[in-house]
């Protein structure tokens, strides 16, 4: 943090909360096609 300074720090924390929310909401198509097997 005291690299970046608290204001630039504070926004990639925030940048990286987007981006885990994004990834974490999605499935992806490979994810449908090995599950579907199984449902």
């Amino acid at each position: 943090m005291n690299a970046l300074g608290k204001h630039l720090f504070q926004h990639f924390i925030e940048a990286t909360e987007m981006e885990w929310d994004l990834f974490r909401t999605q499935v992806h198509p490979w994810e449908r096609e090995q599950c579907i097997k199984y449902y």
